[in-house]
């Protein structure tokens, strides 16, 4: 009996409580580092990738065009750059000024 008790207490305590919603988190505005490369021209700023995708050892003679791709909530901007030749990569620049490339196709 005591058993029956305290399970259904705790069970209408349970249903009392307020459902928790998670905090919504605003999306930070880009660092200065990844402000200064979004303003850029478009030549500086395919020279800044043609540097990240040689230190990641790819094949690439020269970034022809880079296009900066809007991903909701994500919280560093990718760009898509091509190269000489056609390839493409995709490249982060972390808050802290780091490129990742990302992918290629």
């Amino acid at each position: 009996m005591r058993t029956t008790i305290l399970a259904a207490t705790l069970l209408l305590a349970a249903c009392d409580s307020a459902p928790t919603t998670p905090a919504r988190t605003t999306p930070e505005g880009p660092s200065d580092i990844q402000a200064r490369v979004i303003a850029l021209s478009d030549n500086e700023r395919n020279l800044v990738f043609i540097r990240a995708l040689r230190d990641a050892n790819k094949d690439c003679q020269g970034v022809t065009k880079s296009e900066r791709q809007t991903i909701p909530g994500a919280s560093d901007p990718l760009w898509v750059a091509t190269c000489q030749g056609g390839a493409t990569y995709g490249i982060t620049i972390g808050r802290d000024g780091v490129a990742q490339v990302v992918g290629a196709q």
